[in-house]
């Protein structure tokens, strides 16, 4: 019977821990960062659409930017001197070495263009 209570006592704890841990996550999930402003530059695909589904948050030195759509390839520019692409729909993080003022620029396939500034403290 010792034994019994024992081991429901244990599977409870393990049960709370599971709880605190998954509501330590969600928490750390929501704090993004500071949300960076994308605004449009140069639009050539005459759909008139100006929401390119881009976000993008800066956090300390990281830079994480979602493409939520599938918007094709992506051709990512930072003014640090970094560069890539990325194919959407996906996630995207930059690591901004130095503190200072920045700008991301994002070059559609279409050749659409949209940029947001912000600041690595």
């Amino acid at each position: 019977m010792a034994k019994a209570k024992k081991l429901i006592l244990v599977c409870c704890m393990f049960f709370a821990a599971s709880i605190v841990q998954a509501s330590l996550s969600a928490e750390t999930l929501n704090d993004e960062g500071t949300p960076v402003l994308i605004k449009k530059k140069v639009h050539n695909s005459g759909t008139g659409k100006d929401d390119p589904c881009i976000t993008a948050y800066i956090n300390g030195h990281t830079l994480t930017m979602n493409f939520a759509q599938n918007i094709g390839s992506v051709l990512v520019e930072i003014s640090d001197g970094q560069s890539f692409m990325v194919v959407t729909p996906d996630t995207a993080t930059a690591y901004i070495t130095n503190s200072g003022s920045y700008t991301v620029t994002f070059t559609l396939s279409n050749g659409d263009e949209y940029y947001g500034n912000f600041v690595v403290s």
